[in-house]
């Protein structure tokens, strides 16, 4: 792998965030609430139910993983 393909891989990961779901929709779709602000988003994704705490891509929407039910702090750097 090329320094370049290296220097990408490190840049180019989603900007994850992390909300708790409210209700299925039937397409596939979640609504969900934001930990950090409260506020409501439309998340997509398979296979998660009401109640549970998931990591999104902020740009996209897409449900990247379960998340564990805890606090969250955000740390500017």
């Amino acid at each position: 792998m090329n320094i370049y393909q290296q220097f990408n891989q490190l840049f180019n990961q989603p900007n994850r965030a992390v909300a708790q779901i409210i209700a299925k929709n039937g397409n596939g779709s979640y609504l969900a609430r934001t930990t950090q602000a409260g506020n409501e988003v439309l998340l997509y994704g398979n296979g998660y139910s009401a109640g549970q705490t998931v990591y999104y891509d902020v740009g996209g929407g897409a449900i990247l993983s379960v998340a564990p039910d805890l606090a969250v702090q955000d740390i500017g750097v």
